[in-house]
């Protein structure tokens, strides 16, 4: 099995690049980047820009909710998240991804 670094961005509260930005710079380190709770009220892309923006060219958008990836725009991949607070209420039996090889790398190409 393969395996690749993966440079992980430290976090840090201070940082004031715009969501661009931010975007450009995951892909350029070989991420992607993912617009995350697009069915919730709260804290999600939607809730927090009205929509999601066609000019930033999202690839996957991650939901709280099977339904909504099953009833959703078709131009995007999808992956559900249980967004879980709790051990108990993680959903691994129910949400997967189907790779190649379980890598770094493989998993986001698949997203891309």
């Amino acid at each position: 099995m393969r395996t690749k670094k993966v440079e992980v961005l430290p976090y840090d509260r201070t940082w004031k690049l715009a969501f661009e930005e931010i975007k450009k710079e995951t892909e350029n380190r070989g991420g992607v980047c993912i617009a995350a709770h697009i069915d919730r009220d709260k804290n999600g892309i939607v809730a927090i820009l009205g929509a999601i923006p066609e000019s930033m060219n999202f690839t996957t958008l991650e939901t709280a909710d099977k339904n909504t990836a099953e009833n959703a725009d078709k131009r995007y991949k999808y992956i559900t998240n249980s967004d879980a607070h709790y051990l108990t209420d993680i959903s691994e039996k129910e949400n997967f991804l189907e790779v190649e090889e379980i890598t770094a790398e493989c998993i986001i190409n698949k997203l891309k």
